[in-house]
């Protein structure tokens, strides 16, 4: 009898057991703390008449705030006067700082970015900002030279020095000749 129960169960008269199988667990994270995918450069020389642009960019989730500091302390700091303030700003949703021609001679320094969520901080390396000041040319006293037409002419020039050492460009040429104008 018992293999007559066996068969029968074989040939579907018994219902398996059938056990649920236990719930299926997915972990998935969407959140990720800040990584930066721009940083400001090393160091940036702006002139006087160009603002400083200090790019910035970061991914993450949720998505990071952006801070920056000068030196260390946050910036802009409440210490500016409403005018600096106005010529500063940062990019909404983003981290580009821009400082406003008119001001970088003053607010030249070592910036830093700092990206932000609830998962971390990533920060950028420092960027020096240097603004070049426009040349200020000593008085010289110009003799005049007087040449014939065709002749070769040496013009002595001491331009005055900048902040930053100078870069050659790999001219070997030892004379030039400048193009004749008439008038």
């Amino acid at each position: 009898m018992a293999g007559a129960r066996g068969a029968a169960a074989a040939a579907g008269g018994a219902r398996p057991r059938h056990r649920p199988s236990p719930p299926s667990i997915r972990c998935t994270s969407s959140s990720s703390p800040p990584e930066l995918t721009e940083a400001p450069p090393e160091q940036l020389v702006v002139f006087p008449s160009d603002d400083a642009v200090l790019k910035c960019a970061a991914s993450g989730h949720p998505a990071p705030r952006f801070r920056w500091t000068r030196d260390g302390r946050p910036f802009p700091s409440p210490s500016l006067s409403p005018a600096e303030l106005a010529g500063v700003s940062v990019s909404p949703g983003g981290g580009t700082l821009v400082i406003n021609a008119s001001l970088a001679g003053r607010l030249q320094g070592r910036f830093r970015c700092e990206a932000t969520n609830a998962l971390g901080t990533a920060v950028s390396p420092e960027s020096r900002v240097i603004a070049e000041t426009p040349p200020q040319w000593p008085k010289e006293k110009v003799t005049p030279v007087t040449v014939e037409e065709g002749d070769p002419v040496v013009l002595p020039c001491e331009p005055p020095r900048a902040p930053w050492p100078p870069r050659s460009t790999g001219s070997t040429a030892e004379s030039c000749t400048l193009p004749r104008t008439r008038g």
